[in-house]
């Protein structure tokens, strides 16, 4: 029998349960399928997850901040990447990771502008997801010690 290889969700999803500590990231996005998918992807590596299905939240209620945020491009009755600027014009949310998503072909290019730290590119392999994640997340906790929801 081959023995299992640990995928990078996996590894992290061990290193919390020895630390306890859970990294919380907010998901927005219009689209409530794909905001279910985002969830149960990380909450079965063990992260803790906050749906969202517009950014009007981050003006008009008070909200315990991520350690990272996922954000959908194109949401109705709003705009993704303008959301984007607007947390990193935020001294209390510019230095929480972005990462912009979308199906549209120039997201790349579009992200830099928006200062996102990164964008994925629908459709995308769930290994890379979960790679982005933990990258960011392991290099905010250098930076700065968890939310810990």
């Amino acid at each position: 029998m081959k023995k299992k290889k640990k995928g990078v969700g996996q590894r992290r999803t061990a290193e919390k349960a020895i630390t306890g500590v859970k990294r919380k990231i907010i998901i927005i996005d219009d689209d409530p399928g794909v905001r279910d998918i985002f969830e149960i992807i990380f909450e079965k590596e063990g992260y803790c997850v906050e749906l969202k299905s517009d950014g009007h939240f981050l003006t008009h209620e008070s909200y315990q901040l991520p350690d990272l945020f996922f954000i959908d491009k194109q949401l109705s009755g709003g705009n993704g990447l303008d959301l984007c600027r607007y947390l990193k014009s935020q001294s209390k949310t510019s230095q929480i990771p972005v990462i912009m998503i979308s199906a549209a072909p120039d997201i790349a290019s579009l992200s830099k502008e928006a200062r996102a730290d990164d964008y994925l590119e629908k459709p995308f392999e769930l290994a890379h997801l979960l790679e982005l994640a933990d990258y960011y997340l392991s290099k905010r906790e250098e930076a700065l010690p968890s939310t810990n929801c």
